[in-house]
């Protein structure tokens, strides 16, 4: 049992600090990479050991874009036709 909790340790990732556009430094304690939120809401599986709060937080600030990016093109679009 000892040794199940340490690999469940070892296997957990963490964000370990928030880059601009929309990129996360996440980390478990063996390895340490930059992905874009895009990639982790994309391949969820892969940040299986990421806690749930972590996930919330990327996907909300994925989808808040996401939504800003359309906004502005929608925006343009109709500047265009008048």
């Amino acid at each position: 049992m000892n040794e199940y909790d340490i690999k469940k340790e070892v296997n957990a990732y963490k964000i370990k600090e928030i880059l601009r556009n929309n990129f996360y430094k996440i980390s478990n304690n063996a390895t340490e990479e930059i992905y874009s939120g895009d990639y982790i809401c994309k391949n969820i599986d892969i940040f299986n050991h990421l806690s749930v709060s972590d996930i919330c937080k990327i996907a909300y600030i994925t989808g808040f874009n996401k939504g800003r990016r359309i906004s502005i093109e929608i925006n343009q679009l109709l500047d265009g036709l008048k």
